[in-house]
């Protein structure tokens, strides 16, 4: 699991965590990663598991095929507690990374929506 971290502006526990890029270069060429979407689910199923004790993956894909990142997106941990999930430099070509918040109580209103 990756390490996680207090957020120091918010207090808010979360992780971070870079995901696979889409391509590689092979033989000096670039290839598309073979079931990249399949490995990136994997990964968040993986990493949300050990964070807060539930699968986000199935709810982390759109159902046209495209990532839940521009957002917060918030989620119920296995503990109860309050946690949402959002896309961290979405835009580079080399992977994107996803952040896990735990939400205090104390901010929940105005932390999630």
């Amino acid at each position: 699991m990756t390490k996680s971290k207090i957020d120091k502006a918010t207090g808010n526990t979360f992780i971070q965590f870079k995901t696979i890029a889409p391509s590689k270069q092979v033989d000096g060429y670039w290839r598309e990663v073979p079931n990249y979407t399949k490995k990136v689910l994997k990964q968040v199923a993986k990493e949300s598991l050990a964070f807060a004790g539930v699968d986000i993956s199935a709810q982390f894909q759109e159902t046209n095929g495209d990532w839940k990142l521009y957002g917060k997106f918030p989620f119920v941990g296995a503990n109860g507690k309050q946690y949402y999930w959002t896309g961290v430099g979405t835009e580079n070509w080399k992977g994107f990374s996803i952040k896990i918040v735990e939400v205090s109580v104390d901010k929940a209103t105005s932390d999630v929506l």
